[in-house]
């Protein structure tokens, strides 16, 4: 159909040029119809593009008009919001949906540029090496720190002979610590029996290994009960009334010493030990015969040194009830350890001939050792912690 009516009026064609202000309609096919007929008037300066014709629903248009904007379809296919959403112009509410979290990220320029995931994930896992890398470290840290603070504790345990004995008995490490131990008035003054058990024997500082012994002269591996030695010692104090003085009594090792300067070690730990030292000369009978005719003989280690430590702290573990001990004085109620040694070199040891008990003529044909080769004697009353 070529006209519109209304009425009965005669019909009216639409001009090309709109002068007037249009009319607002307020239903929803006018607002459409308001939109189509601004367009109209804003592009008449623009030159005219070929457009489609077409008739709106709530109407009839002749086919003689045209519009001069898109049709609402196209309009509103190109009237998208950002983020791929779309919305219709017409709508008196129309908003824009708000983005999520992850087409914000899409979006940002780091994931816009190529390969920004990977760089994201890369990121990612260096920052995950890193922590693993520190966690792993303190841990190793702590772990070192503690396996040092324990042998720094136990290093004064080791025999000066250790990885050298001719003959070796158990590792020296220091018992454990004694809990409800009673200590008697005075202490440490007092005179005590210190019984021990010989630990090793070493006998590097001499050609001849029959010229040095260790008296009970049997180890505690291969017998407890032989092996059992007892010191007699008395402990008083000094004239500064600060430290104290330690001398020998009768004991079978006929080692005689008197006043040696005790000295207190890591005072106040669960170490603490009184340590002294004393230079003294060692005779030793051979085990076999040195002499030419068979006879007895008796050698002298002329430069040995006694060292002595007795814990204020640390239990003991010798004697058990398998060993009988026949004490002169009360016992030492804590660990002690009783190492003598004696270097190499020339003159060692002087050996004599022995004749009705007076020494004769100079026997033994030795070669000399090294200064840094070591003899000794090691006692003690603890036994190996268990690893």
């Amino acid at each position: 159909m070529d006209s519109y009516s209304n009425s009965g009026s005669s019909p009216r064609s639409f001009p090309d040029d709109v002068d007037a202000p249009t009319k607002r309609i307020s239903t929803p096919a006018g607002m459409r119809l308001s939109v189509i007929m601004q367009n109209t008037v804003d592009q008449k300066s623009r030159p005219r593009r070929p457009s489609k014709t077409g008739t709106l629903k709530s109407g009839t248009v002749s086919k003689g008009s045209t519009l001069v904007g898109d049709p609402r379809e196209s309009k509103e296919e190109r009237m998208s919001g950002p983020m791929g959403y779309s919305y219709d112009i017409f709508s008196e509410k129309a908003q824009l949906p708000p983005p999520s979290l992850l087409m914000r990220l899409k979006s940002s320029r780091l994931m816009q540029r190529k390969g920004g995931w990977k760089r994201v994930l890369l990121v990612c896992g260096v920052l995950l090496i890193c922590i693993i890398a520190i966690a792993v470290g303190t841990a190793i840290g702590l772990k070192q720190s503690n396996k040092s603070s324990t042998n720094s504790q136990s290093s004064d345990a080791t025999p000066a002979s250790a990885g050298a004995a001719s003959q070796s008995g158990t590792a020296t490490a220091t018992g454990a610590l004694a809990t409800n131990t009673q200590v008697p008035s005075g202490f440490p003054a007092g005179t005590y029996s210190f019984t021990t058990f010989l630990d090793t024997v070493n006998t590097d500082c001499t050609s001849d290994p029959a010229t040095w012994s260790c008296y009970p002269y049997t180890i505690y591996n291969n017998d407890h009960v032989k092996a059992l030695s007892t010191f007699n010692w008395v402990i008083k104090e000094a004239s500064s009334k600060a430290s104290y003085e330690i001398s020998s009594l009768q004991n079978p090792f006929d080692i005689n010493f008197q006043n040696a300067a005790m000295n207190i070690l890591d005072k106040g730990t669960d170490n603490e030990r009184y340590q002294f030292q004393i230079q003294m000369d060692k005779s030793v009978v051979p085990s076999t015969s040195i002499t030419n005719d068979g006879s007895s003989a008796t050698c002298f280690y002329n430069s040995t040194t006694m060292t002595g430590y007795l814990y204020t702290k640390r239990a003991k573990d010798y004697p058990t009830s398998e060993e009988t001990v026949n004490s002169t004085y009360p016992a030492w109620p804590f660990s002690v350890r009783v190492e003598q040694t004696a270097a190499g070199g020339e003159g060692v040891p002087n050996c004599y001939k022995t004749v009705d008990g007076s020494l004769g003529a100079q026997v033994g044909n030795f070669t000399a050792e090294n200064a840094t080769t070591l003899c000794s004697c090691l006692y003690r009353n603890y036994l190996t912690p268990e690893p």
